[in-house]
């Protein structure tokens, strides 16, 4: 189960910030400083950065040397503590390592608690203590491209997308088509940078706003159908988009807002960005190319977003509220009868908030700390699914008891028709000290992601939050 230790930890790690001075170089990066700059300003890139996927096509790979990136992707804010720690102790890391490496941290620790204006003051801070090497006017080099690729996606995160647009404009102009000049390569990508490519001018592009109401309480649509003596709950309520009112998905497994195909040719909506690379719920397959457009207005109750960002997804597919909105709301409550916000509301709540993101900011997801048969690991939040078992764990191979009652599960998603094999058994889940014996569904698959907390914990209790307080909650009203 959580212990007190693990929770501490969080709770330090996002209350005491340091200044270490000064943090760190990518080990090609140490090896150029000598060198004679290559191609004018380019610095630092060379050959093994180049990778091929399997279609053929080329991405350039940059990555810090200690794995800050990677602990930001898990959203492991010990981890990230850790680098810091071992920084101030190392006797042989340069100071341009310490430099580099803990102030990355610094800004990662403060993204992955959901504080993206701080992050950007500790990448700001980095760039300016690296001086030429951060400055793209000056030099191009993998560094800098890592502080710029990240300033941009904490934007993103932020629901800044006039301001992203203009920082991943930037990214174009000044890393991008760059690189593929010195490689010679003018397909060249650059993994994790971006996986949205503008099709406007950002000048075009909207400021973003929201007005926020005091308290509101969204109902959901409410399912007759019982699964294991329990309703099936779909975190879905009534909302106005563009002025025409519709339901929608509040879910926690998505980054931003998503509109049908139809919805948006029938409004006209303007096409911004588009992407190849968005994968369906939690990391699955890719599909084929997709649109983002700018929606007006989303009206949640009395608040109001206005020029948000919003995937389009397939004609059949529901209106879907993300996490881009979700993280703009205060004392957010997901209940079994439906979603609360606003400063009116009530929040019983002292857990650690977490996100775990991509760089680019364009894959997020909300975390929690789960107890599966005495084993403890981070889960996804995702307030998306409806399954009726309140955890999906994804496993590459299934133990002989569960292989016992597997069975093969066929499902239609955004990548097509999928096939797994799926058994469910009764299992002991515990969210800190409060412990449930409850059927939790296990299915094989080759890739590693997350456990997946799905709405069916509302049966049980409450899913708790605050962006602003860093904390998170899921409270049990029935232990078992």
């Amino acid at each position: 189960m959580r212990s007190s230790l693990f929770n501490l930890g969080l709770r330090t790690v996002f209350t005491a910030f340091f200044l270490t001075g000064v943090t760190a170089l990518s080990p090609v990066m140490a090896h150029a400083q000598s060198e004679k700059i290559a191609s004018g300003k380019i610095a630092a890139f060379d050959k093994s950065m180049i990778h091929q996927d399997p279609d053929g096509s080329y991405y350039l790979s940059a990555r810090d040397k200690l794995g800050v990136l990677l602990e930001m992707e898990d959203g492991d804010v010990i981890g990230l503590s850790k680098i810091i720690d071992q920084l101030k102790a190392s006797p042989t890391a340069s100071p341009l390592e310490k430099v580099f490496e803990a102030r990355l941290s610094l800004a990662a620790i403060q993204r992955t608690a959901g504080n993206f204006p701080a992050s950007n003051e500790q990448l700001d801070k980095l760039a300016h203590a690296l001086g030429p090497i951060a400055d793209p006017e000056r030099m191009v080099t993998p560094l800098g491209l890592i502080i710029a690729t990240m300033r941009a996606g904490n934007f993103f995160l932020d629901g800044d997308i006039h301001a992203w647009a203009v920082a991943v404009d930037a990214l174009r102009r000044q890393y991008f088509e760059p690189l593929q000049a010195f490689y010679h390569m003018p397909g060249l990508t650059v993994r994790n940078a971006s996986q949205l490519d503008l099709v406007v001018s950002p000048d075009t592009i909207p400021e973003q706003s929201v007005t926020l109401s005091k308290g509101e309480t969204i109902p959901f649509w409410q399912s007759t159908e019982l699964v294991n003596g329990h309703q099936q709950i779909n975190a879905k309520g009534r909302v106005t988009v563009d002025g025409e009112k519709t339901d929608a998905v509040f879910d926690t497994g998505s980054a931003t807002l998503s509109v049908p195909s139809g919805f948006a040719r029938r409004h006209n909506l303007r096409v911004i960005a588009k992407s190849s690379l968005i994968r369906d719920g939690v990391g699955h397959s890719p599909f084929a190319t997709t649109q983002f457009v700018i929606v007006p207005s989303l009206n949640i109750g009395g608040t109001v977003f206005r020029n948000q960002i919003a995937s389009v997804t397939s004609p059949d597919s529901p209106v879907i509220v993300g996490l881009q909105q979700l993280l703009k709301l205060s004392h957010v409550t997901f209940s079994k009868t439906g979603l609360e916000f606003g400063p009116e509301k009530a929040l019983n709540c002292t857990g650690p908030f977490v996100l775990a993101t991509f760089r680019s900011g364009q894959k997020a997801w909300l975390m929690d700390i789960v107890t599966l048969n005495g084993s403890q690991d981070f889960t996804i939040v995702d307030t998306g699914s409806n399954m009726p078992e309140i955890l999906e764990v994804n496993t590459p191979s299934l133990t002989p008891s569960l292989r016992q009652h597997a069975f093969r599960e066929h499902s239609a998603t955004i990548a097509g028709e999928q096939t797994a094999t799926v058994a469910v058994e009764d299992s002991s889940v515990a969210f800190g000290t409060q412990q449930l014996m409850t059927p939790v569904r296990y299915k094989q698959t080759p890739a590693h992601l997350r456990p997946l907390l799905t709405t069916a914990i509302l049966n049980y209790g409450t899913i708790q939050f605050d962006r602003n307080s860093r904390v998170f909650c899921v409270n049990l009203q029935t232990t078992r």
